[in-house]
C-alpha cells in the first residue's frame, strides 16, 4: 500500500468514526430518521447521550433517535443508587479500621446518622447540630428511626384541629336547639 493510499484510508476511518466518541467502552448508537443526527450512549454510562462530537444532547432528542429514555434513566439511577451504597460501605470501613473520623450512615428528612469510631454514633439535626451526645451505634439507629417517623396515627385521635372543634362545638350548640324547652305549668 502507497502513503497516498494510506492516507485515503486513514482519512476515510476518520470520516466514518467521530473523534469525541470512544468506541472501546462500548456505545450504542441510534440515528434520528427525520433530522439524520446520530446520538450515541455508552453501555456503561446509561442515560447519558452524546452526539458524534462528544457533547451531551438531550433526552428529547435521544427519544426522538429511537433510544427508552426512560427505561435508562431507571438504569442510571439505578446504577447511582448502587454506587451510593458501596461508597456509604467504604466510608464506614474506613471509620472502623480509624482510617476516618466519620461517615454519614444515613440521611433523611434533614436528619443525618453519623457513625464515629469504636461504635458509637451521633444523630444531626437539620440545621446540622448534634442533637444528643454520642452513644452506641444501636441505639443513635433507634433514635433516628424515631425522629424520622411520620407515623402520627396514634396521636390524631387525640388532638383536633381547630376547625374540627369549632364545627364540633357547632354541632353540639344545633343538638341543645333541637331539644324541647321546659316551660312552667
Amino acid at each position: 500500500m502507497t502513503a497516498v493510499q494510506a492516507a485515503i484510508t486513514t482519512k476515510q476511518a476518520e470520516t466514518k468514526r467521530p473523534s469525541g466518541i470512544d468506541f472501546d467502552r462500548g456505545v450504542k448508537i441510534r440515528q434520528d430518521d427525520k433530522t439524520g443526527i446520530q446520538i450515541y450512549m455508552y453501555k456503561d454510562e446509561p442515560g447519558v447521550y452524546y452526539d458524534r462530537h462528544g457533547r451531551r444532547v438531550p433526552e428529547t432528542l435521544a427519544k426522538q433517535a429511537g433510544f427508552d429514555v426512560a427505561r435508562f434513566a431507571r438504569l442510571r439511577q439505578h446504577k447511582q443508587k448502587v454506587k451510593d451504597f458501596f461508597d456509604a460501605i467504604e466510608d464506614l470501613e474506613k471509620v472502623d479500621l480509624g482510617l476516618a473520623q466519620q461517615a454519614v450512615a444515613r440521611e433523611k428528612a434533614g436528619f443525618k446518622l453519623v457513625y464515629l469510631p469504636l461504635n458509637r454514633a451521633v444523630v444531626l439535626g437539620p440545621d446540622g447540630q448534634q442533637m444528643c451526645k454520642p452513644s452506641s451505634r444501636e441505639l443513635m439507629e433507634q433514635l433516628f428511626d424515631q425522629l424520622t417517623t411520620d407515623d402520627f396515627s396514634s396521636e390524631e385521635s387525640v388532638y383536633q384541629t381547630i376547625a374540627e372543634a369549632e364545627s364540633g362545638a357547632a354541632e353540639t350548640e344545633q343538638q341543645r336547639s333541637n331539644k324541647p324547652k321546659k316551660t312552667a305549668p
